[in-house]
């Protein structure tokens, strides 16, 4: 699979999981009487599971072929900025919350974008200059820990531990390529779905299948005429969903 068929793969299953929360939200014994849709928003959300993995080790891969770190970076920053809204609307409204009423914790893009930054960090480490890039990898965490971003360590761990993997030349093939990311992912996502959240077996074999997904990638990009597809998807879908929900 290339890098395209895989972002494929994140956004269905990402839309996957926010069409459950939706259906779960809404009053679904009085539109659709009879529970003929009792168990599909639990399987809906189920199946969202693999997203995040998905597109963590996809930020992971944007890393490790982008020519400009900190340009990556700024367009994450950006969508990150503009994604926001929609994502408070949507999980406020799914709260059953007024849809401003209350900050619902950093979009997706926001862990991504600290976890990037943190390797941009890194990536500027010189003589004269570590405290400084130490101090910048430390906001970067705290950040993400503070703005109770998606998934928040966990996403953060995979990227910037995945970054670095990808960055030691002198590591064996196996380990420098895509591989080593997909099994660092496997193991910090196992443990943050067993240990941090206690979920139940099927959401941690569902989480970690995302990441074993990932061994399937061949390296390459695919199309480059969707680039910025992807991240308009993001804002564009939970704004849509929202304006579902208010028909409701």
């Amino acid at each position: 699979m290339n890098a395209n068929q895989l972002k494929w793969v994140a956004v269905a299953t990402m839309a996957a999981d926010h069409i459950g929360m939706l259906l779960l939200a809404l009053p679904l014994a009085a539109i659709v009487p009879g529970g003929a849709l009792e168990g599909l928003p639990a399987a809906l959300r189920l199946i969202g599971r693999l997203a995040f993995p998905v597109f963590a080790l996809l930020v992971v891969e944007g890393c490790a072929h982008t020519r400009d770190l900190k340009r990556y970076l700024l367009r994450l920053a950006l969508f990150a900025a503009l994604s926001q809204i929609p994502y408070q609307l949507f999980e406020n409204l799914c709260l059953g919350r007024a849809p401003l009423s209350a900050f619902a914790g950093g979009n997706v893009l926001v862990t991504f974008a600290l976890s990037v930054g943190a390797l941009c960090c890194f990536k500027g480490i010189k003589p004269g200059r570590r405290l400084l890039c130490g101090l910048g990898i430390a906001a970067c965490l705290a950040g993400t820990v503070l703005l109770s971003s998606a998934y928040d360590l966990c996403g953060f761990l995979i990227i910037f531990l995945g970054g670095l993997l990808r960055r030691k030349a002198a590591l064996p093939r196996f380990w420098a390529g895509p591989p080593g990311p997909a099994c660092l992912a496997l193991a910090l996502v196992g443990l943050y779905y067993a240990l941090a959240l206690a979920a139940p077996l099927s959401q941690t074999i569902a989480a970690m299948l995302g990441c074993a997904l990932f061994l399937l990638y061949n390296g390459r990009p695919g199309s480059r005429r969707l680039k910025h597809f992807f991240y308009i998807f993001y804002p564009a879908h939970l704004l849509l969903f929202s304006a579902v929900f208010s028909l409701f």
